[in-house]
């Protein structure tokens, strides 16, 4: 039977002995559970980043829903408080011709004022509102909210004309105009919901 050989220093090195590698295992544990732990923190974060946008992105829509909503019912005020105004208007004129019939003084004409004061307050919350959707509109609902504001103010300009339908119904028919292009946006057609998640205007 061979002897068995005598261990040297150079073997030991090379070969290594069991009781010295144990330090080794240490340091692999702790290398992968520091490894999971630092992946484990990026995921999450990473998670919570995602979680932040979406839900901002969210508020956004629901800003967007809102300020056009409110366009479109405002809209409908203002079309409304015109009407009032030019009827009190018809019938404040009349009043003052048959005044100018009878020989009588002319008064300072007073029905049709408050009828006057309900639409500028119309105006100025439709103008109010348009300027809040625009700052949160994208830039291809952005113009079409500035045009919503030019017919609203070419209504106000035509209570002093005779013609009074044409803008009125110009700012109607743009009214749907508006909330189409918000539905494009959303990728909403025809009732059906594509690639967004928002409810329909």
């Amino acid at each position: 039977m061979p002897p068995t050989p005598t261990p040297t220093p150079i073997l030991i090195q090379v070969v290594g002995s069991g009781p010295n590698l144990d330090w080794l295992g240490w340091v692999l544990t702790g290398f992968f559970t520091l490894a999971g732990v630092t992946l484990g923190y990026l995921f999450n974060q990473r998670a919570e980043k995602r979680k932040a946008e979406r839900e901002r992105l969210e508020r956004w829509d629901e800003n967007l829903l809102n300020h056009t909503s409110n366009v479109i019912t405002l809209t409908k005020q203002l079309r409304s408080a015109a009407a009032d105004f030019h009827t009190a208007e018809r019938a404040q004129t009349e009043v003052m011709l048959d005044q100018q019939k009878r020989g009588e003084s002319i008064g300072y004409p007073t029905i049709a004022q408050p009828a006057l004061n309900a639409f500028m307050d119309a105006f100025e919350a439709l103008s109010h509102e348009c300027d809040q959707l625009a700052l949160v509109a994208p830039p291809s609902v952005r113009d079409t909210v500035e045009r919503h504001w030019e017919l609203a103010a070419a209504v106000v300009r035509a209570s002093t004309s005779e013609d009074t339908f044409t803008p009125q119904h110009d700012l109607a028919e743009h009214s749907d105009l508006l909330a189409k292009s918000v539905r494009i946006y959303f990728g909403i057609e025809e009732g059906r919901r594509h690639s967004r998640n928002a409810p329909g205007v």
